[in-house]
């Protein structure tokens, strides 16, 4: 099921302290919301995660280059993919750690 998948995902891989998990996370990841419908409800619930995923793994020291590479573009992708409303959300994150550092 979605929530399994998920649930792997983001417990098990895209935060885990192996490199090789994080960058298998990260393609899985990228793959799952490139080929979903932007209209599926189960997509846009995971945008929002998969944004802090992604921004973490951009972030994250030792940084593997391919996993910044698809980092990179999941969040690319998350953004062209979220409603309106996330949309709006990301941009004043994004703001906020601009002006703030946070």
């Amino acid at each position: 099921s979605q929530a399994l998948i998920t649930s792997a995902l983001f417990d098990t891989l895209v935060y885990s302290s192996k490199m090789s998990e994080r960058r298998a996370g990260c393609i899985w990841l990228v793959s799952l919301i490139q080929y979903t419908d932007e209209t599926s409800a189960n997509l846009q619930a995971i945008l929002s995660p998969a944004h802090d995923a992604f921004s973490e793994l951009l972030g994250a020291e030792g940084g593997d280059e391919l996993v910044i590479e698809m980092a990179s573009r999941g969040l690319s992708l998350v953004y062209e993919k979220a409603n309106e409303s996330l949309k709006s959300q990301f941009v004043d994150g994004m703001m906020e750690t601009l002006m703030h550092g946070k």
